[in-house]
């Protein structure tokens, strides 16, 4: 039975640097095995932790009739994008449901980890170098790597919500070497992925970290080291500068319209079609043919960048309106409850993966990634081992009583 439950952790493990393909099959054969399990009558979890699971089954499923009662949006085969949404709502509940052993505390689970990131970290490396891709071979100097999956910001996401839990092993043990390899690779990963915003976000998740685990001279001595970093970043020459004065010059060539940001211009579209449908929004996979319309009203016809919002809860409020704005948001309040009863070891690094990834859902639609949903479904079902294993040994305490 141990060995069973140490292959689902090791295959979850082991799937997340790949594609959605890779991680639906490593889903399924996780289905099986913990169905293998029998059931139990009672679950360590509360209907409050229950939300975490339902609700964004409800935010799909709602969505799905969005679209039905949309005339103007022309999707087909509605029912399938439930499937992309079902790992989320099912495998967590199962763990929760079936009796799981200490787990996610063994060090051999860790260590799998580790070295999925170091090769995910050299994979990554390597296309930096040399261009290469599975999907969609591309080279050159603009090249960005994007390891296994379909585009690069996913992969910096999908790190992103890694990052916080490579920072908690290595503020756990300093001295563990696998836990700066974890760290190291990570880090890798996020600066070759070339997401500004994700590598921001993992600097203030390092810097939370350094000032709230340090004390005294040690605290000083970060603060002081930050502000000198960020003199000398705005004070030369390089990437971070460079993005900075394009934001507030006049003339930008990153930039396609007359907006301070495209981004913007994004959300200016996006708030057109919220303006039309506030309440039940328009439903799925609003494609180009779809927002074209928008950008025009907007005498943004020729603009080349007539992309998504770029904004994940104004994306949602587009896609499920008011409603779907609402279901999300309790998504990730009950979430950040269900992170505040969790042993202090994980509570720290789950609610800071909940802040960057709220945080960068301001600027990307990152949640509508299956990869980085897949982050989420691991990470609540290693919890859901986490607080089983707590309820059996208050069950049996209580029996010895």
């Amino acid at each position: 039975m141990k060995t069973r439950h140490n292959l689902v952790a090791i295959l979850l493990v082991l799937s997340l640097p790949f594609g959605v393909a890779a991680q639906n099959a490593v889903s399924i054969l996780v289905l099986i095995l913990l169905a293998m399990n029998p059931k139990t009558a009672q679950a360590p979890w509360t209907w409050r932790d229950l939300m975490v699971v339902v609700l964004p089954l409800a935010l799909c499923l709602w969505t799905m009739i969005a679209t039905i009662v949309n005339s103007k949006n022309p999707s087909q085969h509605v029912g399938q994008y439930l499937f992309g949404f079902l790992p989320l709502a099912l495998l967590p509940v199962l763990a929760a449901y079936r009796p799981m052993p200490l787990l996610v505390r063994k060090p051999l689970v860790f260590q799998w980890a580790v070295g999925v990131v170091i090769f995910w970290a050299v994979v990554v490396f390597s296309q930096h170098l040399w261009g290469w891709s599975l999907q969609n071979p591309r080279g050159g100097v603009d090249f960005r790597p994007f390891g296994f999956f379909s585009h690069p910001l996913t992969l910096a996401y999908a790190a992103l919500l890694l990052w916080p839990w490579a920072l908690a092993k290595l503020f756990h043990n300093p001295r563990w070497t696998p836990a700066w390899l974890a760290v190291i690779s990570i880090a890798l990963i996020l600066f070759y992925s070339g997401s500004r915003a994700c590598q921001a976000l993992a600097y203030g998740a390092l810097l939370w970290n350094l000032l709230t685990r340090l004390r005294g001279k040690a605290r000083m001595a970060v603060v002081l080291a930050f502000i000198l970093g960020a003199v000398a970043t705005f004070a030369t020459d390089n990437p971070v500068s460079r993005r900075f004065t394009h934001l507030i010059a006049s003339e930008n060539p990153d930039r396609f319209s007359d907006y301070p940001d495209d981004r913007l211009a994004f959300w200016h579209a996006h708030w057109e079609m919220v303006k039309e449908r506030p309440v039940l929004g328009h439903g799925m996979h609003l494609r180009h043919s779809y927002r074209q319309p928008y950008y025009e009203t907007l005498g943004l016809g020729d603009f080349k960048k007539q992309y998504e919002a770029h904004n994940q809860y104004l994306q949602i409020w587009a896609d499920g309106g008011l409603i779907g704005l609402a279901i999300f948001t309790l998504w990730l309040f009950f979430l950040w409850q269900l992170g505040k009863r969790l042993p202090s070891s994980l509570a720290s690094p789950f609610l800071q993966m909940l802040v960057v990834f709220g945080a960068g859902a301001l600027v990307q639609n990152a949640y509508y990634d299956s990869e980085v949903r897949h982050i989420f479904t691991c990470s609540l079902i290693f919890i859901a081992f986490v607080l089983r294993e707590e309820f059996d040994e208050e069950q049996r305490k209580a029996a010895k009583a």
